[in-house]
């Protein structure tokens, strides 16, 4: 008993917890950032805001990504001051992930004003989220989205509030909402569900509130709309070129068990035995009772409204969409990431009941969730890893003959060829000669993307004949880079 109020005594004082969590949140989104080096889709993200004029990045977004632009504009005026280097790239998405803690802990404190250690719960949940410090590492524009949404949620707490209140909100509470959400939809099309679930109670609050509260509510709903018409004509080009979602016709139900499991658990990239994903589930479900029947007894009715707009865009809406398409992008776990609050939310609701057995049931679901989602996470890892190495493989074996062909790999599958011919070691009965080839320096903005024919002197100094090497277009690469040169053979 004396060690839950003095816990209590500690929760109560918000400045400490907001500095001890944010803290622990920059350890755990910065710890090993520049461990691993970027791999393909990375490169593309740099490749994208390298160009040198605004209109040049504009150009290479609609060329070679299919997210909106925000992202890769920041990133272009990131890396004019702090260079283009591994940790630099990671670290601009680390920031804004570890600025979204304690606005995310200052959202659940209003939303449960009554129980201050169930908001302390709320935010030490979000700190430890598997799919938040992984996305965090990630240079694409992903950790931007998920730190946006949460900015979106604090001000949409804020317009709430003032209608609650009978009051007008703020000009800077206005902007809260309006500002993040119109950066969200320009930065990736996930926004669109998160900007539903964000907007929809503020839009039923201006239904019933007063008229200078409407004005606001139009100005922060509106200006988000702005950025939606700049943005949507792209994504349903990628729609209709059958890019991450394809049409289907008619009615279908074949994804809709998919995209549950994926909202507790993780998408089907690396599949989990039935046992675990039904576990996830079972635990999923008993937290979503648990928070709902618990958020309408401890929580304010803003956290209701937001709660019940969450449920229909991060797991409602998607099911129905579902039903008419091949829900190839909402099945990826990034949209865990834009889900996760809502769910902490709900967690931190059912920590509020004061009776034990709740929280104890609680407790438990919640470290089952936790450890599923990073057992997801370590699996997809592998299952990444393991990808690129197929990939080797099979082009290896592809233009394996008597011939011996030169084989240039990009970074992400030598790296794993390398490892495999160090050893001495061979792959399919293929034998692999390495020669390493350090790309020339350049006055291009690294990274480049390279041709074969940009490496014939390269390959010449080396040693190697350019005319032997096979032809086709490589990824990205840095100029002073050393990749790997494979002659090949059947053993």
């Amino acid at each position: 008993m004396g060690c839950t109020h003095r816990l209590r005594r500690i929760a109560e004082n918000a400045p400490l917890v907001a500095f001890v969590l944010t803290l622990l949140g920059a350890v755990l989104r910065f710890a090993f950032i520049g461990q691993e080096a970027l791999w393909a889709d990375e490169f593309y993200s740099v490749l994208s805001g390298s160009g040198e004029t605004i209109a040049e990045v504009m150009r290479r977004v609609d060329t070679w990504d299919p997210h909106p632009p925000f992202y890769f504009l920041a990133l272009h005026f990131w890396m004019m001051p702090f260079g283009q280097s591994d940790v630099s790239i990671r670290v601009f998405g680390a920031i804004p992930m570890t600025f979204a803690v304690p606005v995310f802990y200052l959202a659940a404190r209003r939303l449960l004003p009554g129980s201050p250690l169930a908001a302390t719960a709320a935010g030490f949940l979000f700190v430890v989220s598997p799919y938040q410090i992984w996305y965090a590492q990630e240079a694409r524009p992903y950790p931007w989205l998920a730190s946006l949404v949460v900015f979106a949620l604090y001000g949409s707490v804020r317009m709430l509030e003032a209608a609650s209140d009978d009051r007008t909100p703020r000009p800077w509470e206005t902007a809260l909402l309006a500002v993040p959400l119109l950066l969200g939809v320009l930065t990736h099309y996930h926004a669109y569900f998160a900007g539903f679930g964000i907007g929809l109670p503020v839009l039923i609050a201006a239904i019933r509130g007063t008229k200078p509260f409407r004005l606001h509510a139009a100005a922060a709903l509106g200006v988000p709309m702005a950025g939606v018409l700049y943005a949507l004509p792209k994504g349903l080009f990628l729609i209709r070129e059958g890019r991450g979602i394809e049409w289907l016709p008619g009615l279908s139900f074949e994804h809709v068990d998919d995209i549950l499991r994926a909202q507790v658990v993780g998408p089907l990239y690396a599949p989990m035995p039935d046992w675990a994903v039904l576990l996830g589930v079972l635990a999923g479900a008993v937290l979503l009772v648990l928070g709902a029947v618990n958020a309408g007894k401890f929580g304010t009715r803003e956290l209701k409204t937001l709660l019940l707009a969450g449920f229909l865009s991060t797991l409602a809406i998607p099911i129905i969409v579902t039903l008419t398409l091949r829900p190839v992008m909402l099945l990826g776990q990034r949209y865990l990431i834009i889900a996760c609050p809502y769910f902490v939310l709900l967690l931190a609701a059912a920590f509020a009941n004061p009776r034990r057995s709740v929280r104890i049931v609680s407790a438990v679901s919640t470290v089952v969730l936790l450890l599923l989602q990073t057992v997801w996470l370590a699996d997809y890892y592998r299952f990444r890893q393991k990808h690129v190495w197929d990939t080797a493989t099979a082009r290896i074996a592809e233009l394996a003959e008597p011939s011996r062909p030169i084989v240039v790999f990009p970074p992400r599958h030598a790296a794993m060829v390398a490892r495999y011919v160090t050893d001495g070691r061979t792959v399919s009965g293929i034998e692999l000669e390495e020669i390493p080839v350090r790309i020339a320096e350049s006055a291009d903005t690294p990274p480049i993307l390279v041709s074969i024919a940009d490496l014939s002197g390269d390959l010449a100094a080396a040693g190697v004949d350019p005319a032997r090497v096979s032809t086709g277009i490589l990824e990205c690469h840095r100029p002073g880079q050393i990749i790997y040169v494979y002659m090949v053979a059947p053993r």
